[in-house]
C-alpha cells in the first residue's frame, strides 16, 4: 500500500491546479487504487514532468502514445468498472483538449456501401422481370443479402455514435453496454451477409451451366458454405457463458478466443472466394466468343477476384485486432474492409444479370448504330426460329435444351447478349442458360 499512498500524495498536490473547480478530494476519490502505478509510470515514461503542475495536461493529454500504454496498462490491472472510473478521471483531466476521431471514415463507407448495393440489387430485378418476369432463388437471396448489408452499415453507423472511431480511453463508460451490443449484432450479421451473397452466386452459376458434373460440384461448395455459416454463427453467439456476458462485461463468464474465431473465418473465406472465382473457369473456356465478349467475361472474373482481395486485405487488419488495446480506434480499417468485401461479393453477383437492362436502356444508341452500320434484318422472331432449327444447335443439343427462346423478350436477350457469332454460350441472361448458334462465323475474332 505504500506506493499508492505515495501515489495518492502526489496526485493530491498536482492535481488541484489542473481540474478547475473540481475538488481534488472526489477525483481521488473516484480514481481507483488499480490505476494509480499506471498513471505514474506512464507519466514518468512519457517525460511528463510531476512538479510541473501547468504542463501535465499538455504533456499527456497531447501523448497519444502515453495514452495508449495508460490504457493497455489500466486494462491489463483493473476490472472492467475500474477502467471506466479511470476513463472519467482521465476526461476531467483531459477534457480542455479535442479528442481524435475516425468515425467519419465508418460513416462514408457504410452510406456508400448501402448506395452501391441497393442500386445494383435494384437494377439486378428489373432486369430480371424483363426477362422473365419473375425472381429465381439466387435473386430472392441477393436481396436478402443486400438488405442484411444494410443492416449492418446501419449497426456500423450507430456504433460511431457512441465508440467506434474514438480511442478507447475516450468512450464514455454509460455507452460500453450499447456499444457491446451492437459489435455483437453487427458479427452475427456479417456472417449472414457474407454467406448469403456467395450462396446466391453459386446458384448463379448453377443455373448458368448445365453440365451436370460442374452442378454436383456447385452444390457440394453450397452445402460447404451453409455449413461454414452456421457453424461460426453458433461460435459467434455463443462466444461467451452466459451470453448477455458477451456485452455486460461485470458479469463473471467464460469465453472463447473470439480473435482465433475472427482468424479462422477470414482464412475460410479467402478460400471460398478462390473457389468461387476459378470454378467457372472451365466451363467459360468451353466458350468460343469474340476478343471483345472475352474481354467482357474477363472482367467479370475481375471483379470476383476484387472481392478476394478485399478478404486477403480484411485478413491483414484481423491480426491487428488480435494485438491492440485500442480496439474502436485501430480496428476501423478492419470494419471498413468488412464492408467493402460484402459490397463487392453482392455486386458480383449482379452483374452478370444486367444485360437486358443496358441494352433496353441504349437500345436507342444500338438502334442508331444498326441504322449506320447494318448488319442483319432479322426480327426477333426470326432468330429465335433459327435458334430452334438450326442443324448446329440440334448437334450441340446436350447443351442448349435448358433454353426456351419462345418470346420476343427471350429472343431479344438471345440476340443481344452475344449475338450471331457465338456457339452455344452458357451466360445467364433469363430464367435459365441462354444458348446461341453460330450465325456467321465469318465475324468471330
Amino acid at each position: 500500500m505504500k506506493p499508492v499512498a505515495f501515489a495518492l500524495c502526489i496526485l493530491f498536490v498536482v492535481f488541484p491546479s489542473l481540474i478547475a473547480g473540481q475538488n481534488v478530494y472526489e477525483l481521488l476519490g473516484r480514481t481507483p487504487d488499480c490505476a494509480v502505478p499506471c498513471i505514474l509510470s506512464q507519466f514518468q515514461a512519457g517525460n511528463c514532468n510531476i512538479g510541473d503542475v501547468a504542463g501535465i495536461p499538455d504533456c499527456a493529454c497531447r501523448n497519444v502514445t502515453l495514452l495508449t500504454e495508460l490504457s493497455n496498462c489500466v486494462q491489463d490491472k483493473c476490472s472492467f468498472i475500474d477502467q471506466g472510473n479511470s476513463a472519467l478521471v482521465l476526461d476531467d483531466l483531459c477534457e480542455a483538449y479535442p479528442k481524435e476521431s475516425r468515425q467519419y471514415l465508418i460513416v462514408a463507407w457504410a452510406i456508400s456501401s448501402i448506395a452501391v448495393t441497393s442500386m445494383f440489387t435494384i437494377l439486378r430485378c428489373v432486369s430480371r422481370y424483363l426477362v422473365t418476369s419473375g425472381l429465381w432463388w439466387d435473386d430472392w437471396l441477393i436481396i436478402v443479402a443486400t438488405l442484411s448489408l444494410i443492416a449492418l452499415c446501419s449497426i456500423q453507423i450507430a456504433e460511431t455514435r457512441i465508440a467506434l472511431g474514438l480511442h478507447y480511453w475516450n468512450i464514455n463508460p454509460a455507452n460500453a453496454i450499447l456499444a457491446f451490443q451492437l459489435f455483437y449484432s453487427a458479427q452475427v450479421t456479417y456472417i449472414l451477409v457474407q454467406v448469403t451473397s456467395k450462396v446466391a452466386i453459386l446458384l448463379l452459376f448453377w443455373r448458368i451451366f448445365p453440365n451436370r458434373q460442374f452442378r454436383r460440384i456447385v452444390w457440394g461448395c453450397i452445402i460447404f458454405l451453409v455449413s461454414h455459416g452456421f457453424v461460426f454463427l453458433g461460435l459467434v453467439i455463443f462466444q461467451c457463458s452466459p451470453i448477455r456476458s458477451v456485452w455486460d462485461k461485470t458479469i463473471p463468464s467464460t469465453c472463447m478466443g473470439l480473435k482465433a474465431i475472427s482468424a479462422a473465418g477470414a482464412a475460410l473465406a479467402i478460400l471460398e472466394d478462390l473457389v468461387i472465382l476459378i470454378l467457372p473457369v472451365g466451363q467459360v473456356f468451353e466458350l468460343q466468343l469474340t476478343y471483345r465478349k472475352k474481354l467482357a467475361v474477363i472482367f467479370m472474373f475481375s471483379i470476383g477476384s476484387f472481392a478476394c482481395v478485399t478478404s486477403m486485405v480484411r485478413l491483414k487488419y484481423v491480426v491487428t485486432y488480435m494485438y491492440t488495446g485500442d480496439y474502436t480506434w485501430h480496428n476501423v480499417e478492419f470494419f471498413v474492409w468488412c464492408m467493402i468485401e460484402l459490397a463487392a461479393a453482392v455486386v458480383c453477383g449482379c452483374l452478370p444479370t444486367l444485360r437486358p437492362l443496358m441494352k433496353k436502356v441504349f437500345g436507342s444508341m444500338g438502334s442508331i448504330k444498326g441504322y449506320l452500320y447494318p448488319r442483319s434484318t432479322k426480327t426477333d422472331s426470326s432468330w429465335a426460329a433459327d435458334y430452334r432449327t438450326s442443324a448446329h444447335s440440334r448437334t450441340l443439343g446436350h447443351l442448349c435444351t435448358t433454353t426456351d427462346v419462345n418470346t420476343s423478350a427471350d429472343a431479344h436477350a438471345f440476340r443481344d447478349t452475344l449475338g450471331p457469332t457465338a456457339v452455344c454460350v452458357l451466360i445467364d441472361t433469363s430464367s435459365a442458360v441462354n444458348a446461341f448458334t453460330t450465325a456467321n462465323p465469318s465475324e468471330d475474332a
